[in-house]
């Protein structure tokens, strides 16, 4: 099992236990990258007259834990609030948030190293103002992988490309290169994003300035051909 799903209850009929060390993982289904399709979590052995699995699965709620501080300046014509938000975010991706505007304020200005852009759309009686975020990848110098600071397999980052891609088509990725990883690697990584039709994509060497003219312009680029 894989992705933002998770098993809620598992009950097995006529079969036994077995530990998960003792199961051969060969048997597991593997992508492209070698990486297997599926975690394992669970092993039985059954016998002659077989048996049953019974499970519900959940998906994986993300965890978000918001902290802030809130500064209101008064003068004779009008008031400002600044507000710094730090959010963090757990379990799954998520690449999206927003928030309710207060009856009487408008967005002066809003900026984060995360952000891609954001809109205000009214919602019944309120103003909403959503924050979509940068998705951020790194390659390291062995090829190792991470999204938004996590590390991932390159078959995770393809699922949760196609699902932020699912939900807002125009999302933004940068891609960040060690100068020492492996080419092949980074054909992966670009490879993973034209599978899933990622418009604004962008790469830079973390020892230079960003790799060619049209292809690191944050917002503007497509992916460069994977060979």
């Amino acid at each position: 099992m894989r992705g933002g799903a998770q098993p809620e209850s598992v009950h097995a009929s006529g079969l036994s236990p077995v530990n998960t060390e003792d199961f051969d993982t060969t048997l597991i289904p593997t992508d492209k990258d070698d990486e297997p399709t599926a975690t394992l979590q669970h092993v039985w052995r059954f016998g002659q007259d077989g048996g049953s699995v019974s499970l519900k699965i959940a998906p994986v709620a993300p965890e978000v834990r918001v902290t802030g501080r809130q500064v209101i300046s008064l003068d004779d014509d009008r008031m400002v609030m600044a507000v710094d938000l730090a959010v963090a975010i757990t379990r799954v991706g998520l690449f999206k948030l927003s928030f309710a505007l207060p009856e009487g304020l408008e967005v002066e200005a809003l900026s984060s190293e995360a952000l891609s852009h954001w809109t205000e759309a009214p919602e019944g009686s309120q103003r909403i103002v959503n924050v979509q975020d940068l998705v951020k990848l790194r390659l390291d110098a062995a090829g190792g992988l991470a999204l938004n600071g996590k590390a991932i397999t390159t078959a995770e980052a393809d699922a949760e490309l196609r699902a932020a891609m699912a939900e807002r088509p125009n999302l933004t990725v940068l891609l960040s290169i060690h100068p020492d990883c492996p080419w092949q690697d980074v054909v992966d990584v670009i490879a993973a994003a034209q599978r899933n039709h990622v418009e604004n994509f962008s790469f830079k060497s973390e020892a230079s300035a960003p790799s060619a003219p049209g292809a690191t312009s944050a917002g503007a680029a497509r992916p460069a051909a994977a060979g």
